[in-house]
């Protein structure tokens, strides 16, 4: 199915998308084939080695999630880091959309060991990132990770979506970038992202990840699409990204990187 569903896409797929808002056509067509700076990027892989060297016992916490790549208990450190840390390719969309939009409130749903957090947090220094992990043990390996890095700008929150949304919504009072990247279910997914946009206002855009790691997150990407309030949609086959824009009508692109 995942093959069949790939060469679908790819079919469809562009490397120039001819999107009408041009600073959103100038972040894919220029910004996001471009490296990590050094500075940024030497930090993100040390942070990544770091993890992947640390064989000790992850601490014990509850996880609400329903992640994309379950580990079986025991886990330690780097089975975290090596199975569910995002891809450098991934990273790099993220830090490229953030370092041109440069977004005030960032909420992040799904933590981990908060690799992906630290390119957002390195994107823009101006931010205000709150990012909320359901596993006792990630959020204090993030949080002390973003600690000793000095990024005083972003709060792990220790709890579930359910408890903690509200609550950052309320302390935001509305996001500008959200990423989800947790609980991938279908009826979750579209329950916090209906949430964020309905206390949100634009400009606004949203990052899903693993979008195609199951019929439910497909199922729920495609109703994302669906959203009046977001008029434009970039699929990349594994990450999805979409824009509260002033378009007549909505548009979609499979964008190959």
């Amino acid at each position: 199915m995942l093959l069949w569903e790939y060469l679908r896409w790819h079919s469809r797929s562009v490397r120039h998308p001819k999107i009408q808002d041009p600073q959103i056509y100038k972040l894919v067509c220029e910004n996001w084939p471009l490296p990590l700076p050094d500075k940024e990027n030497n930090l993100i892989r040390t942070t990544f080695q770091g993890y992947l060297v640390n064989t000790s016992p992850l601490p014990e916490g509850m996880d609400w999630g329903a992640g994309p790549r379950a580990i079986k208990p025991p886990r330690t450190v780097r089975d975290v880091a090596r199975r569910s840390s995002i891809t450098p390719a991934k990273g790099r969309i993220l830090f490229q959309t953030v370092r041109t939009l440069k977004p005030g409130r960032i909420l992040e749903l799904g933590t981990s060991l908060g690799l992906s957090t630290l390119y957002l947090a390195l994107a823009n220094p101006e931010s205000r990132i709150i990012t909320v992990e359901g596993h006792a043990g990630l959020a204090s390996l993030a949080q002390d990770t973003f600690h000793r890095l000095g990024l005083a700008h972003v709060e792990v929150w220790n709890g579930t979506f359910e408890e903690m949304l509200p609550k950052a919504m309320q302390t935001f009072g509305g996001v500008d970038f959200a990423l989800i990247d947790g609980d991938h279910t279908y009826l979750s997914t579209i329950k916090n992202i209906d949430y964020i946009i309905a206390n949100s206002r634009p400009p606004f855009a949203l990052a899903v990840d693993d979008i195609r790691w199951s019929s439910e997150m497909l199922a729920a990407w495609r109703q994302i699409q669906q959203n009046a309030f977001l008029r434009l949609h970039l699929d990349l086959f594994n990450l999805g990204l979409s824009f509260c824009r002033n378009y007549p009508a909505q548009e979609t692109w499979n964008v190959r990187i």
